[in-house]
């Protein structure tokens, strides 16, 4: 998964990923996390095989933006790309507030 943006100061953002794993009866089969970023946005994470997953992703602004003033820091587009298997089956596009970041909550994604 990617999860970045062309944004000049998106390093001052971190990002954590929780997935969590159903069976065909949406059961709980795992968890996992991470908060590990690498420098183009990219994050792995490995589950069991599972029916589907759930993606929790969390942006949070480690530094508060340059200027207090609320108007003069809009939001600003992020990219979200999903592999499988090295081939991408999910891209969107989130807008992340420069002051409380952004939350992306139970991304459904089936393993098919």
């Amino acid at each position: 998964m990617t999860f970045g943006s062309e944004f000049e100061h998106w390093e001052r953002f971190k990002l954590f990923l929780v997935v969590v794993g159903y069976d065909t009866e949406d059961k709980v089969l795992c968890y996992c996390s991470s908060s590990e970023k690498k420098s183009n946005g990219t994050v792995f994470v490995t589950t069991e095989l599972c029916a589907y997953v759930k993606i929790y992703i969390y942006v949070i602004a480690s530094e508060f933006p340059e200027t207090a003033l609320i108007r003069e820091t809009p939001s600003f587009p992020a990219e979200m790309s999903i592999y499988r298997d090295g081939y991408l089956i999910e891209k969107s596009s989130h807008d992340v507030n420069q002051w409380g970041g952004a939350t992306i909550s139970g991304y459904r994604i089936p393993n098919s």
